[in-house]
C-alpha cells in the first residue's frame, strides 16, 4: 500500500509504501527487510527512485520512505498505446539500462523489473525521463531461500511471471543479468503490443521461459535487425547468453538505432 504523504516540518511530499510482511513474523525477516533496504537507500542515481528513510509502524508494519514523483507507469502507456515507436523506445530503455547499472554496481538486483516499475517522467522542455521503481522490493518480501515457495504458491515473485527470467522460474542464485532478461521482456513488449512469452496460464507460462524460444518480431513491426537481435540476445535462456552487463546493453541498443 502506498501513501502520498508530506513531512510536517520540511514541507517535503513523499510516498510511503508500506509491505505486507510483518515485523513479528521471525527475525530472519526484519533482519532481510533492514538489510535490503539499508541497500536500496544507499542507491543515487537520477533514474532511480530514492529511498530516503524505513521502519515500522506502531503495529509492526515495515515501511519505505521514498521520492514521490509525478509520472505515468509505463504499463499504462502501453495500456493506451499499445506499442511505442522504436525511436522512443530505445532512448527510454537506455535510461532504464542506466539505473539498473549503477544498482548492480552496487550489488542491488532489482528483481521485478517490469513496465508497472518504470515511471515515464515528462520534463519541461526537455526529453521525457524515467524512473525505476520497487528496486530490491522483491527481495525484501521475499528472501531467496522463500522465492521457489512464493512462485509454487502464487506463480509469481512480486510480479507477473510474464517478466521472470528462466532462473527465476527455476529457483536458481540470482545475479544481475535475470534484470537484462526481464528488461528485454519489456523492450519486446513496448516494440510489439505484445509479450514474447505468455502461456494460457501461470504454469505455462513459467515453463515457456525455461523451454520456449520468444515469438519472433512480427513482419509488421518494421525494425532495424540489429535492434530485433539486441532484444533476443537479451531474451536468451542461458544468462551466458545475454548481454553481461547493463552498460554494454545500452551501447549495444543506442548503436542500433543510429
Amino acid at each position: 500500500v502506498v501513501y502520498k504523504c508530506r513531512h510536517d516540518i520540511l514541507g517535503r511530499v513523499v510516498a510511503i509504501k508500506t509491505l505486507r510482511i510483518q515485523r513479528n513474523a521471525d527475525d530472519r525477516s526484519q533482519m532481510r527487510f533492514e538489510r535490503e533496504a539499508r541497500a536500496a537507500s544507499r542507491l543515487e542515481h537520477s533514474n532511480l527512485i530514492t529511498v530516503h528513510d524505513f521502519g515500522y509502524t506502531a503495529q509492526g508494519v515495515p515501511y519505505l520512505v521514498m521520492d514521490f514523483v509525478s509520472g505515468t507507469p509505463l504499463y499504462d502507456i502501453l495500456k493506451r498505446e499499445r506499442c511505442l515507436l522504436a525511436e522512443r523506445v530505445v532512448n527510454l530503455f537506455a535510461e532504464v539500462c542506466d539505473g539498473l547499472y549503477h544498482a548492480h554496481q552496487r550489488g542491488v538486483i532489482h528483481r521485478d523489473l517490469k513496465p508497472a516499475n518504470i515511471l515515464v517522467v515528462p520534463r519541461e522542455n526537455m526529453p521525457e525521463t524515467v524512473k525505476i521503481v520497487d528496486l530490491g522490493v522483491a527481495k525484501i518480501v521475499h528472501g531467496a531461500e522463500e522465492e521457489s515457495e512464493a512462485i509454487t504458491r502464487t506463480g509469481e515473485v512480486c510480479g507477473s511471471p510474464i517478466y521472470l527470467s528462466p532462473e527465476q522460474c527455476m529457483y536458481q542464485e540470482l545475479d544481475a543479468r535475470t534484470d537484462i532478461y526481464s528488461l528485454g521482456v519489456c523492450l519486446y513488449e513496448s516494440l510489439a503490443g505484445i509479450a514474447p512469452i505468455r502461456g494460457a496460464t501461470v504454469y505455462d507460462t513459467i515453463y515457456m521461459h525455461v523451454h520456449d524460444a520468444p515469438k519472433p518480431f512480427s513482419p509488421e513491426v518494421k525494425l532495424p535487425k540489429k535492434l530485433e537481435d539486441v532484444v533476443m540476445r537479451c531474451l536468451a535462456k542461458n544468462p551466458n547468453d545475454r548481454y553481461d552487463t547493463m552498460l554494454q546493453l545500452k551501447s549495444e541498443l543506442l548503436s542500433s538505432w543510429r
